[in-house]
């Protein structure tokens, strides 16, 4: 016993007097207003009003107006921010209980929300390493076939190439150049905090067209293609080192981050959206034209005849004659949001189908989204994010071969005397007997270059305020996600081609399949503390991912007549890969502000176990520190 108190209990008092509320203001109180934009006076919903002593808060609805109850009869400062304003904070003396306040525009996302750590984030004004950040509506501003085409002129020190200009063309991305000699240079994508795959699978066609290699010629497609560009409300792209520390190894080529729309509180919105539109040819190389005695002279006696009879030499523009599909392309995109205090949610649709200027290219694109925002109670929140979608395309027959069995190459060799669209009297091609024994207009029309992949995606987010005071808060984050896709492509070159039948096996069918798997979890705690002289949020968490690609490939050559099977040839063969890897990382992290916020120290360090590193037992570790002064 001391002085009467049971030593267990006096041992224990420190713990319950940090975690007993004490109250010694009134909090009868309550503060209603509205938000308005300071450039036009309209009205601003889904504004976050923050009572900065408390942390009671409250959402603005389509009207701009918010109430928050409970507040403290004494001096207190409301936060106002949004995404795309700039954040304000308005001090209201005692008594005060109405405030009407607008909001500057925040041109340059200074006031952003950027990621700093698994489940921890900080306004982009003090972040301490170099973060892009896309605004959505920047993003959406213009229509573009993908979420890299959208992206191309709006981040610095990113560098996208494509790598085809078919319809659902693939887009290489590199942050800040290699970093790798021999391995791969794509980031890592996340989506929702559920890492996405960005795998590149090319299709078989190169093996078709005798490339040099087939598996890097056949202009493959980043999958990040499957997003609908409409659904994202932001990208942020984490650079350098810093990326590591947060994801390891896999995020040694920098981190794209990417959210989509989420709910907002107020009545249901519905937005339409509808283009149409068709694509033409910018440019093409000039063709040669010839005389009677060049062509004579250059291809012998079997050119005459393509000159005899004729007023004048012909001259014909290849590029026209295969590229002049004009179809139009079209896309129609439709959204559903909105919800209540503590339902949120948000529902899109998208359909898309681009035309090539090639015939029967073309890129379909069909999604679905569902975004919920669930308060299960005042100190718990479950966020749910799905996705669907379908992408189909023929990419036609372009890029590099080595047989004259895509368009480009051919088009290069073949004469402009010679007429691509003559046919024989059954409708056939007739055989060239000048340049290469190929015809685009041939490969168009009897052969198969498709592609098709079927994806879903979902992560759930669950918070848990453990407890939240003036000075400091304890918060519980747990997440988890999948990504699966299955990609399908069928290639047949029939044998009917004029470059299949000089071929030692002629006709060709090939079939290609991919199936992806990733999915991770992650357990997090947060505690934030506000003192007199400096802020210190905290952060430790664990994490686990597994990630698995199957491809496998069936070719056939040799194949009998009309027949595109991959049974109904004489020479099969079959190639398979299977790629895993499992990931368990720990880490810790914290972020010290002092003077007032202006200094930023944040350090951090991460322990990752991986099947890929060289020893699969070891913890490698990943640390950071780093500094910002505002």
């Amino acid at each position: 016993m001391l002085g009467g108190i049971p030593r267990a209990l006096w041992k224990a008092l420190p713990t319950l007097v940090f975690l007993t509320p004490v109250s010694v203001t009134a909090q009868d109180r309550v503060i209603s207003g509205t938000v308005t934009a300071a450039l036009d006076g309209r009205p601003l919903p889904a504004v976050s009003v923050l009572v900065v002593e408390t942390r009671q808060g409250a959402i603005t609805d389509r009207q701009g107006n918010f109430r928050v109850a409970g507040v403290p009869s004494g001096p207190v400062t409301l936060r106002f921010s949004v995404i795309g304003y700039r954040t304000r904070e308005v001090r209201l003396e005692p008594g005060q209980t109405s405030v009407g306040v607008s909001l500057d525009e925040d041109v340059l996302n200074l006031d952003a929300i950027v990621v700093t750590g698994q489940a921890t984030t900080l306004e982009r004004r003090s972040a301490t390493t170099s973060i892009a950040y896309v605004a959505g509506e920047d993003l959406n501003r213009v229509p573009a076939p993908t979420v890299l085409n959208a992206l191309t002129g709006k981040i610095t020190g990113v560098n996208l190439q494509t790598n085809s200009g078919a319809p659902g063309g693939g887009i290489q991305i590199q942050v800040r150049g290699n970093s790798t000699i021999l391995g791969a240079f794509d980031p890592l994508v996340v989506v929702d905090g559920v890492i996405y795959s960005n795998a590149s699978i090319p299709g078989p066609r190169g093996f078709v067209n005798a490339a040099a290699s087939p598996t890097l010629e056949a202009d493959p497609v980043n999958r990040i293609a499957d997003l609908n560009p409409a659904d994202i409300a932001s990208i942020e792209v984490l650079k350098g080192a810093a990326a590591s520390s947060i994801y390891g190894s896999k995020a040694s080529n920098g981190v794209i981050v990417i959210t989509t729309v989420r709910g907002q509180a107020g009545t249901p919105r519905v937005n339409l959206t509808q283009r149409i539109g068709l694509s033409t040819p910018l440019r093409s190389l000039p063709e040669r034209c010839w005389t009677e005695q060049e062509a004579v002279a250059r291809y012998g006696e079997v050119a005459r005849p393509f000159f005899q009879g004729l007023p004048a030499p012909p001259c014909f523009d290849h590029y026209a004659q295969v590229f002049h599909n004009r179809k139009p392309s079209y896309e129609t995109l439709a959204d559903l949001r909105g919800g209540t205090e503590s339902t949120r949610y948000f529902v899109s649709g998208g359909w898309k189908h681009e035309e090539g200027i090639e015939p029967a290219t073309f890129a379909d694109l069909q999604t679905l989204r569902a975004n919920i925002d669930q308060i299960l109670s005042p100190t718990t929140e479950l966020k749910i994010s799905t996705g669907f979608s379908r992408s189909a395309n023929n990419r036609g027959w372009n890029n590099n071969c080595n047989n004259y069995g895509c368009h480009g190459y051919a088009i290069a060799y073949i004469p402009s005397f010679v007429d691509l669209t003559k046919r024989n009297a059954d409708g056939s091609f007739p055989t060239p007997t000048v340049g290469p024994q190929s015809n685009p207009l041939q490969l168009i029309e009897l052969a198969e270059n498709l592609e098709e992949t079927l994806r879903f995606t979902g992560g759930i987010t669950f918070r848990w305020d453990l407890f939240d005071r003036s000075r400091q808060s304890l918060r519980l984050v747990a997440g988890g996600g999948l990504d699966a896709f299955d990609q399908n492509n069928r290639v047949w070159s029939p044998n009917d081609l004029f470059f299949e039948r000089v071929q030692a096996l002629p006709g060709e069918s090939l079939r290609n399949t991919a199936r992806s798997l990733f999915y991770n979890w992650n357990l997090n705690a947060i505690h934030s503390f506000t003192g007199s002289f400096f802020t210190a949020n905290t952060s430790v968490g664990l994490q686990y991912e597994d990630r698995k690609i199957h491809t496998y490939l069936i070719r056939t050559q040799n194949l009998l007549p009309g027949q595109r099977n991959v049974n109904q040839g004489t020479n099969v063969s079959t190639t398979e890969n299977l790629e895993q890897e499992r990931t368990v990382a720990v880490y810790v992290q914290e972020a010290l502000g002092l003077l007032s916020d202006r200094l930023l120290l944040l350090g951090g360090l991460r322990a990752e176990r991986s099947s890929v590193n060289g020893d699969t037992r070891k913890y490698y570790i990943f640390p950071k520190i780093s500094a910002s002064y505002r």
